[in-house]
């Protein structure tokens, strides 16, 4: 079992936009010495200017969790207040965790997908509105055709047959909706999506799962060089597409009614635009972040107090305001940490 290092700052930042204390979980920040002045200790390079206040910076604290993960995916907070990490193995087989806002537990999920000894899976999941968890899970199976350990030193990619191996595989596709304790509520094969496959045969190629409402999803699908957008429900079922004519940004999130928030490109910055989780239809409201910064992972995360959203870029975690504008809350660069893993 490989022991892999978290950021408490994670932690400390999704308690930051989703339970109301976007400033109290993280360590360090600034202070008042006798003269009123604000000062912080946690830069590198506070001591160096003198002139100037530095806020917004914060430490983080490794945590030694001995989980089984190779690396971290996505984490997302849960009912409870728990957390559900998504990662992946040493074998790059996606594993599901629940564990705890303080990373003290960790509970891994059984998926119940019986996956033979020379086969691979891949899960993407979201928490649906009503708390639930919805997954999506690649399978891929190469039946007597014995995979190569990928770690070896040794292995030549060279010499190995990839033809073989692809000609072996076999493709196919689960959609899973658990409880916030990761019991199996619902399992389906998909066998609705079956029309967006390839033309060829090829297998469905799904991309994000996004929640919208209180228990569908919004899928996207890589068919044909294009992008298409479908809703499913609980059971997996086909509802309908949905017309988005800006591709889908990375972050997205759910509003006070549970419409889908997503990032999208405008002419001359970012916006954020709104599905109905009524009809599913793209709404009028859409909201220009003129100052807001576009490079980094661009997490989009609830807000609250005088914060409609969070937003978390390269260089920091911006509260956005309900006419636009922004004002930074956490500086990654000068914390010390980067954000574009955030």
């Amino acid at each position: 079992m490989k022991t892999t290092t978290l950021k408490r700052t994670l932690a400390g930042v999704f308690a930051a936009a989703m339970l109301c204390s976007s400033v109290s979980c993280a360590s360090g920040g600034s202070s008042n010495d006798s003269n009123g002045n604000s000062s912080s200790g946690n830069s590198p390079s506070a001591s160096n200017v003198s002139d100037k206040t530095i806020t917004n910076v914060y430490r983080s604290t490794d945590i030694d969790a001995d989980i089984p993960m190779d690396y971290v995916n996505s984490i997302k907070q849960i009912g409870g207040g728990n957390i559900l990490i998504e990662g992946n193995d040493d074998k790059g087989n996606s594993i599901l965790l629940i564990t705890d806002s303080e990373f003290s537990t960790f509970t891994p999920l059984d998926l119940k997908l019986e996956l033979s000894e020379n086969s691979t899976s891949f899960v993407q999941s979201c928490v649906l509105g009503n708390g639930n968890i919805a997954a999506i899970v690649q399978i891929t199976d190469y039946g007597d055709f014995q995979l190569p350990d990928w770690e070896d030193p040794t292995f030549n990619y060279d010499e190995f047959d990839f033809d073989a191996m692809n000609e072996a595989a076999e493709y196919s596709c689960k959609f899973l909706i658990l409880s916030p304790d990761g019991e199996i509520l619902a399992s389906s094969d998909l066998a609705d999506l079956d029309q967006y496959k390839g033309d060829e045969g090829e297998p469905l190629q799904t991309g994000n799962i996004c929640a919208i409402g209180e228990d569908k999803c919004l899928l996207s699908i890589y068919n044909n060089d294009k992008d298409i957008y479908v809703i499913l429900d609980s059971d997996g079922k086909f509802v309908e597409e949905v017309d988005i004519t800006e591709g889908m940004y990375q972050g997205t999130c759910l509003d006070e009614n549970k419409n889908l928030v997503y990032l999208s490109w405008g002419s001359n910055n970012l916006e954020l635009k709104k599905i109905s989780a009524e009809d599913y239809k793209p709404m009028s409201d859409t909201l220009s972040l003129s100052d807001l910064e576009s490079n980094g992972m661009s997490l989009l995360m609830p807000g609250n107090g005088d914060y409609s959203y969070y937003f978390s870029g390269g260089n920091a975690l911006y509260g956005i305001k309900a006419d636009g504008s922004s004002d930074e809350v956490v500086n990654w660069i000068d914390s010390d940490i980067n954000g574009n893993y955030i």
